[in-house]
């Protein structure tokens, strides 16, 4: 006859201990119950009202969600520190949550394990995605790095973690230089501040929107980007840039104004990145020779 949990379920695991003070009754429609064990977890059924207990796959909250989430240098170095008011982390997508409370830790991308890289260097002007981890067990808590050479997932996905921690969450992904060191950044929230980079350069008009590749200043992982646009020509002109989303001209920036001969113009944007590290152009010029930039200074995850 099975025995199953004050939910009426078969015991998951860890209802029951070494030592413990147990206690089971008989029910003629599902059999023996354990009513609880003393010193161990106890099974529940969901709750479904304000006052009952919940059962833990039932408490609130999204992996990597963070309040208060920051984190900066103000030269490259391989260590960074991360510190926030509470993170979520999970054992998977839709699994067991634990909130990490007061989180103030470091990362050494010079080491590898809890505190550094999951596995290998840091990549060489790549970049590289933070995760938090936590140990249930002891209680535990790391931040952990991973190259970030390919899109990386919301709960870490490798084959390094450290032993005991099952709970994870990437709460950023940042660029490292040529020594695999961070660089400058500075992260609120899911939005990271970098130095400026420039990810288009045109001197030709051309109204049909061409793909321009963002990766010298993204990772796979960003949402969006924030930076300028600038155009200019050496003749008295009207001159018009267009950033957008998708070739689609969804989520259309665009910056366009009479300019004088040597003169141009400029203004700020913020586009949604649809397809990974891509976004698209188009430009205008009606006299001289143009020139045309677009440039990001920050993202997001």
């Amino acid at each position: 006859m099975n025995l199953v949990g004050g939910a009426h379920v078969l015991l998951q695991g860890g209802e029951l201990i070494a030592n413990g003070d147990a206690w089971a009754q008989w029910n003629s429609t599902v059999g023996y119950v354990l009513l609880f064990c003393t010193g161990a977890a106890e099974q529940v059924a969901p709750a479904t009202k304000s006052l009952h207990a919940v059962q833990f796959g039932q408490v609130s909250g999204v992996a990597g969600q963070a309040s208060n989430l920051k984190a900066s240098i103000t030269s490259a170095q391989a260590t960074a520190t991360f510190t926030a008011d509470e993170i979520i982390v999970e054992t998977a997508l839709g699994g067991l949550r634990y909130c990490l409370s007061n989180f103030n830790l470091s990362i050494n991308l010079a080491t590898t394990g809890a505190g550094g890289m999951d596995t290998g260097s840091a990549p060489l002007n790549g970049f590289v995605a933070i995760y938090a981890i936590y140990n249930p067990v002891t209680t535990a808590t790391a931040l952990l790095a991973v190259n970030a050479s390919s899109a990386t997932p919301t709960i870490y996905g490798g084959l390094n973690m450290p032993a005991g921690y099952t709970a994870s969450a990437r709460i950023g992904v940042l660029p490292t230089n040529g020594s695999g060191q961070f660089k400058v950044f500075s992260q609120v929230g899911r939005s990271i501040s970098i130095a400026s980079v420039q990810v288009f350069s045109g001197s030709s008009g051309g109204l049909v929107l061409l793909p321009i590749p963002l990766s010298s200043a993204v990772p796979l992982d960003a949402i969006s980007a924030t930076g300028s646009l600038t155009a200019s020509s050496t003749s008295s002109s009207n001159c018009g840039l267009t950033l957008s989303s998708t070739s689609a001209s969804l989520g259309s920036q665009s910056l366009s104004g009479a300019v004088a001969a040597g003169g141009g113009i400029g203004s700020n944007y913020l586009i949604d990145i649809d397809v990974p590290q891509t976004a698209y152009v188009s430009t205008t010029n009606t006299a001289g020779a143009p020139t045309y930039t677009a440039s990001i200074v920050r993202y997001s995850i």
